[in-house]
């Protein structure tokens, strides 16, 4: 009888504490749905901007309108008729004076998180016609884009543009996503409807907030990222790390050849991982892990190929130590507007020379 009186109070108990909790998280969600949303959505305005295409594998819809939400952001993306985030019409000629650069890249370059005006491909044409280069850009970032992507759009949308410079986005997370070298066509299959933006998550929105929170600190940051995935991506000793270089440099490789051949020179820049720049800056310390592995690589064969080669993780690490502020969304790992500000200027002071 005792034993049982004693399990009934403590059942009792536990279910108290259980249904406080439940109301504490439940207070705690309602609060953060009304002052501080957390939300992970996208909204299309018309269909979808994924768009079939058989040169390159899936671009952007020409004059695609989505709107993407997340807990660090809301951004709407319109498309010109071109099928680029761009406000300036490219179709027709430049005149004999006027430099004409076509810049593509992945998400990181079409501006996930920032509004138009603070894409880096903008406020980099922006300062080349304060300072007196008269410059067309083009700015045709795709979502998802890894660099066999790129290559193949270079190809696809050289002959109609004839871009003087050619500029490619190479982030960290291309890197590690790039397939194996190939001759032929992309494979695609086509199922109707083509998603190439963020899926909607359903997490609680106090589960938002402490993995935000969590990644506050750098150090816990970095280490937790480097489990977490990035890892293999910067150690020196990792197989699937040179063979993922190896490709790169093949893609890469393929558009200098054909650039050449066209009397046009390719520019790499490269976009450095949140936590690779982080453990860069604060030299944090992880056994294996080298922040700067894949920089020291892939400059060294772009030199051997007449590549113009920019990497901003130094200056990066620079400016987020002197400024004390983010470049990045921690959360969702894309450059915010101070990211791109930067990477704008970085490009900018050491294309000047070339360019002016």
């Amino acid at each position: 009888m005792f034993l049982n009186s004693l399990f009934l109070k403590q059942f009792k108990d536990l279910l108290i504490v259980g249904l406080m909790a439940v109301l504490v998280i439940g207070l705690l969600e309602g609060g953060l749905r009304i002052f501080w949303p957390q939300p992970f959505k996208t909204v299309y305005f018309g269909q979808p901007p994924g768009l079939i295409d058989p040169d390159v594998g899936v671009i952007l819809r020409p004059g695609a309108k989505w709107m993407m939400q997340k807990p660090e952001f809301n951004t709407v993306f319109e498309l010109s008729p071109e099928g680029f985030r761009d406000k300036v019409d490219h179709s027709l000629p430049v005149p004999f004076d006027t430099k004409r650069i076509l810049i593509i890249g992945s998400s990181h370059t079409l501006g996930a998180g920032v509004e138009y005006e603070g894409i880096w491909s903008v406020i980099f044409e922006k300062y080349l016609l304060d300072n007196h280069v008269k410059a067309d850009v083009i700015k045709a970032g795709m979502n998802a884009f890894d660099t066999a992507s790129s290559v193949r759009f270079v190809e696809k949308l050289f002959p109609r543009y004839k871009p003087n410079l050619v500029i490619i986005e190479l982030s960290t997370a291309v890197i590690m996503s790039n397939p194996s070298y190939s001759e032929t066509k992309p494979s695609v299959n086509a199922d109707g409807f083509i998603k190439i933006v963020s899926e909607e998550k359903h997490d609680l929105y106090f589960i938002s907030v402490i993995k935000r929170l969590l990644r506050i600190n750098d150090v816990f940051f970095a280490n937790y990222n480097m489990k977490k995935g990035w890892g293999p991506i910067l150690t020196v000793d990792s197989s699937s790390r040179k063979h993922q270089v190896e490709v790169t440099e093949q893609w890469l490789a393929r558009a200098a050849k054909y650039l050449k051949s066209q009397g046009t020179k390719l520019v790499v820049v490269t976009i450095p991982e949140n936590t690779q720049m982080l453990i860069n800056a604060r030299k944090i310390k992880i056994p294996g892990i080298d922040p700067q592995v894949n920089d020291r690589e892939l400059e060294k064969f772009c030199k051997e190929q007449g590549i113009f080669w920019i990497s901003p993780l130094d200056y990066f690490s620079q400016q987020y130590l002197l400024q004390k502020k983010e470049l990045y969304y921690r959360l969702d790992g894309h450059m915010n507007s101070l990211g791109h500000k930067a990477l704008a200027e970085y490009v900018f002071r050491n294309l000047y020379s070339t360019l002016n």
